[in-house]
C-alpha cells in the first residue's frame, strides 16, 4: 500500500479546495478508504476541529501521514470593520501584495455574506469600481470557502451564523467558473457547510 506521503514538489494541498469526491478519489490514490474524507470533512465543517490530532477516531499514524500531505490555511484577515447599521467589511490577505473583500450584511432574517471571486476583473463595468481595476488572478476554491470560513468563525463569537452567500464581491464569478462551482459544491454539500441552494446566489 502506498504511502500518504508526498514528494517534495508535490507539496501540502489546501484542504478547502477539495470537494468531498476531490477528496475521496485524493486520498484513495495512497490506498485510504473513501470514508476516510468523510470523516476529515465532518471533523472540520461540523466540528470545526483542523488539528489532525484532534480527530481521534483516525489512526495516529494516518493522524501522521496527513500532516505531510494537507494544511488548513485560510486566508488572513487584515482588517475587519463593523458599521452603524451592522454591515461588516473584512479585508483579507491573498499574498503577493494582493487583497480582497467580503462583506456581511445584515436584514431581518437573515445575514448575507457577499464573497470575491477573484482579484481585479475584466468586466469593466462602468459602475462598478473593480472594473476600473484590471484583472490581477482568478481565486482558488480555497480562497473562496476561507472567506466564508474565516467569516462565520469570527461572527461565532457573537453568536451569529451566516445564512446566505452571494457571489457578488470582487470578480466576476461566471469569469472563474472552476473555482466558483467547487466552492459552491462545499458550501452546500451536506457534509461540507451544509447550505441550502436557495440561499447561494
Amino acid at each position: 500500500m502506498q504511502s500518504l506521503n508526498t514528494s517534495p514538489e508535490q507539496g501540502l494541498k489546501n484542504f478547502y479546495s477539495f470537494t468531498l469526491e476531490n477528496l475521496e478519489l485524493y486520498l484513495k490514490q495512497y490506498g485510504k478508504e473513501k470514508f476516510r474524507a468523510q470523516q476529515i470533512f465532518k471533523w472540520v465543517y461540523e466540528q470545526r476541529v483542523t488539528d489532525f490530532d484532534l480527530m481521534l477516531n483516525l489512526s495516529k499514524d494516518l493522524r501522521k501521514e496527513l500532516k505531510t500531505l494537507i494544511t488548513f490555511e485560510l486566508p488572513p484577515v487584515i482588517k475587519h470593520l463593523i458599521s452603524v447599521d451592522g454591515t461588516q467589511k473584512f479585508l483579507f490577505d491573498v499574498g503577493d501584495r494582493n487583497s480582497i473583500e467580503a462583506v456581511v450584511i445584515p436584514s431581518d432574517d437573515r445575514l448575507t455574506l457577499c464573497v470575491s471571486s477573484e482579484i481585479g476583473c475584466n468586466m469593466g463595468c462602468h459602475f462598478c469600481f473593480t472594473g476600473k481595476q484590471k484583472l490581477k488572478r482568478r481565486l482558488a476554491t480555497h480562497e473562496i470557502v476561507g472567506q466564508f470560513m474565516q467569516v462565520q468563525d469570527v461572527l461565532k463569537k457573537s453568536d451569529l451564523k451566516l445564512s446566505n452567500i452571494v457571489f457578488m464581491g470582487m470578480g466576476e464569478p461566471l469569469d472563474n467558473c472552476e473555482a466558483v462551482f467547487g466552492s459552491i459544491e462545499v458550501i452546500h454539500s451536506p457534509w461540507g457547510v451544509n447550505l441550502s441552494r436557495k440561499k447561494i446566489t
